[in-house]
């Protein structure tokens, strides 16, 4: 029986720079309504849990919009805190679980021993998937850095972990062995991108923020040597095409006064992402944003396949290869300068 042991540390957080903060205003005091979407955007998984079992009548009699809102705050409750988050939190152990990623159930085991990432066995040509990350930070309220608590920054890591592991497990034995130096790298990318769309997604809205910020900060010239760079700007450049799309549905975030034509993709993602830093956004936005970070998902079910191009909204793409990429960067940075003119003269 052929074997191969294929092992990756998603190692994000290590390329984040201690520059970065991010004050989450909550809603002002109030009702039950106002609770549960304080306690939903700040991440306060278990007491939002106990609120909306305790008091379930009275959520179920919210009217209108607020009944609508509660009801995706539950579904996505669902998705991004199921039971085997506390049972990993609990530290007993190695546990056997199976997570639900992109509607895909994937059974997988987190063994705390080991170094962290994704370890992938083959056995035949079957996946059996290891994942780690550091237990201990499952929301852990202490502070890590400017604003940000260990429990937030781990939040984001867990859910790129468990992209990276759900793409993996998808890997028949053939296609992982043997590879060329372009197919690995290709292959390297890929999972990044899987592992950072799926963090945002999956994610709570406090490491949904973080990770957008942080996608946005790496066109940063000194990370332009990254080999995973385009993993994460195709993430910044769907969700900044989507915001210059659709200003109307994203009040709390303010572009820029002005826009060069010259590299105006990156001047965007820098400008926008000094502006959200230490900001929030409403649960329409959270919402808004999460939708679209599913629509880029349902559009590239497979970068692998399609060759390390990401298909991005407007008719717009990315490669992952940053050599690949210079025409499609072209035509992005035209379209942002025309929306953004457009925009601001509407």
């Amino acid at each position: 029986m052929k074997r191969l042991l294929v092992t990756l540390a998603v190692a994000l957080m290590a390329l984040v720079p201690a520059t970065a903060g991010l004050s989450a205003e909550p809603p002002p005091e109030g009702g039950l309504y106002e609770t549960v979407v304080r306690q939903y955007l700040s991440g306060q998984w278990d007491p939002l849990e106990e609120l909306l079992k305790a008091r379930a009548k009275e959520v179920d009699a919210l009217p209108g919009a607020q009944g609508a809102d509660v009801a995706y705050i539950r579904q996505s409750l669902a998705e991004s805190h199921p039971a085997w988050w506390n049972q990993i939190k609990s530290g007993t152990g190695k546990v056997p679980f199976r997570p639900t990623v992109w509607g895909r159930a994937v059974d997988m085991t987190f063994d705390p021993a080991a170094k962290g990432g994704v370890q992938t066995t083959y056995v035949g040509n079957r996946a059996v998937v290891t994942v780690s990350w550091p237990a201990a930070d499952m929301d852990n309220p202490a502070h890590a850095e400017h604003g940000f608590s260990k429990g937030e920054l781990n939040n984001l890591s867990a859910f790129n972990t468990l992209g990276m592991a759900a793409f993996w497990s998808d890997l028949p034995m053939a296609s992982v062995a043997n590879l060329s130096e372009d197919r690995k790298t290709l292959l390297i990318r890929a999972l990044e991108f899987n592992a950072n769309l799926t963090g945002v997604h999956l994610g709570s809205p406090r490491a949904r923020h973080w990770g957008l910020w942080l996608y946005m900060h790496s066109y940063l010239g000194k990370y332009a040597k990254m080999p995973t760079l385009n993993a994460r700007k195709a993430i910044a450049a769907a969700f900044l095409i989507e915001v210059l799309s659709n200003p109307a549905k994203y009040p709390s975030i303010a572009l820029p006064k002005t826009l060069e034509a010259e590299n105006a993709e990156e001047k965007l993602a820098l400008a926008v992402h000094e502006k959200i830093e230490k900001g929030a956004w409403t649960l329409a936005e959270d919402r808004a944003i999460r939708e679209a970070i599913k629509a880029l998902r349902e559009a590239n079910p497979d970068v692998l396949k399609q060759g390390g191009s990401v298909t991005l909204p407007g008719g717009l793409a990315i490669d992952l290869d940053p050599q690949k990429d210079a025409p499609l960067r072209a035509k992005r940075d035209a379209w942002y300068k025309a929306q953004f003119d457009k925009t601001k003269a509407g």
